[in-house]
């Protein structure tokens, strides 16, 4: 694959995830505790929407809309809504949430 472009995002870039039919693209920015949403078609960044400490694993739920992050610090996951670009819940982990969060679809 040859790069298309190249989108300046915050501190410490670590992990990304496309949602809304690949027309946001949301990077994790390690170092300042947010997310930075970019929209596909004009490369540009559309947000930055502050998630927990040291946001690392993030996924895209099957919806398309909602996107997981966990925050490794805070031993927590927030889910954004990548149409509203706002947090609408955490969730509490047992330990440091630092994983790649991964969702397979219910095939039935």
């Amino acid at each position: 694959m040859k790069p298309i472009a190249t989108v300046e995002v915050n501190m410490l870039p670590y992990a990304a995830a496309l949602a809304l039919n690949d027309s946001r693209l949301l990077v994790t920015n390690q170092d300042d505790g947010t997310v930075s949403v970019i929209d596909t078609e004009t490369l540009k960044e559309i947000a930055l929407i502050t998630v927990g400490t040291k946001p690392e694993g993030i996924s895209t739920h099957p919806d398309d809309r909602h996107v997981y992050v966990a925050n490794w610090f805070d031993g927590n996951v927030s889910v954004l809504d990548a149409r509203t670009l706002k947090v609408t819940a955490t969730i509490k982990t047992a330990r440091a949430a630092c994983i790649l969060v991964s969702f397979m679809a219910n095939s039935q």
